[in-house]
């Protein structure tokens, strides 16, 4: 089996359980070092999936950095400004009300935790209209205001004429 290529992102089960068997086989050989590209090629993955497990574990105990820790101190105060203002404020609006109560915050970063926070501000922009159609299948007809389906009737340039006009006399206001 051909081994996939390096730069996949392989899902952390399959990681762990790569990691798991390189452990097995250093501990079934008395080994400290390689079995590497063995454990590679029965699972299918790249060497470098298999290859430090030290830096593995490693990471997956790891204190969370200061970026981190300072994020969840913010989506409190972020969702609190949020929820104070109807549900309104978009992230520009957000980050302009936490600097105004003295809270050091950057607006590309208040837009990111807002988006992992999955929080939206209202838009001013229309909503769209589309038409809907009917289960029906059918087109309906093109009526008149007063709903004969006959269309109104124009004057030779065009114009409507009024309903009390006779027909050839010209407009109802001049009489002759």
């Amino acid at each position: 089996m051909e081994p996939m290529p390096a730069h996949k992102k392989y899902p952390p089960e399959l990681k762990e359980r790569a990691v798991r068997m390189l452990l097995e086989w250093r501990e079934a050989r008395g080994r400290g070092d390689g079995g590497v590209i063995e454990v590679a090629g029965q699972l299918g993955v790249h060497p470098d999936t298999v290859r430090s497990p030290s830096t593995y574990y490693a990471a997956k105990v790891r204190p969370p950095c200061r970026r981190a820790l300072r994020d969840q101190e913010l989506k409190p105060e972020i969702t609190r400004v949020f929820a104070n203002n109807r549900h309104v404020y978009g992230p520009r609006k957000v980050w302009r009300a936490l600097n105004r109560e003295g809270i050091a915050i950057s607006r590309c970063r208040t837009e990111r935790l807002m988006r992992q926070l999955g929080l939206r501000g209202r838009s001013r922009a229309r909503k769209r209209r589309t038409t809907i159609p009917s289960d029906t299948g059918h087109r309906a007809r093109a009526t008149s205001s007063t709903g004969t389906s006959r269309p109104p009737r124009l004057t030779s340039s065009g114009w409507p004429t009024s309903p009390t006009c006779r027909r050839g006399r010209g407009s109802p206001t001049r009489r002759s």
